[in-house]
This record gives structure tokens, sequence and C-alpha cells, in this order.
């Protein structure tokens, strides 16, 4: 229960920052939902952490040099 709670506790602070969610559903005891977020920023824990989850952060960089350093962030 503690990985559901986390889980949750890394997506709903991106999307109070201003992440949007592409899927949707809720936890449900011990299963998470497979997540798609988009608009993460690098300064989002779920950008900086493992969040042991079915979730996919997307963001945007400006060019291929951006992509590359936030690819190894």
């Amino acid at each position: 229960l503690r990985s559901v709670a986390r889980f949750d506790s890394l997506v709903c602070e991106a999307l109070s920052k201003g992440a949007v969610r592409l899927t949707s559903g809720e936890s449900e005891d011990v299963l998470a939902p497979v997540s798609v977020i988009d608009r993460v920023t690098p300064e989002r824990r779920l950008f900086q952490e493992e969040s042991f989850g079915p979730v996919a952060a997307a963001l945007c960089a400006s060019n291929e040099e951006e992509s590359i350093r936030l690819a190894n962030d």
C-alpha cells in the first residue's frame, strides 16, 4: 500500500504543478492505474525519482541537445 501511496503522491505533485494526465483511472488497494502524464518538468519528483509504478512521463525539449541532456538526467 505504501508503494501505491508513493506513486499517487508523485503523480499528484506533477499534476498540481501543471502537468496533464492523458489517461484516467484511480488507484485501488495495491493496484495503480496505467498513467501517461504530459508536460512534466525536470523539477517534478515524477521526473527525478523512480516511481515503481505504471507511468510514462512526457516532457518537451526545444532541440536535440536539450533532449539528450534531459534523457541523461
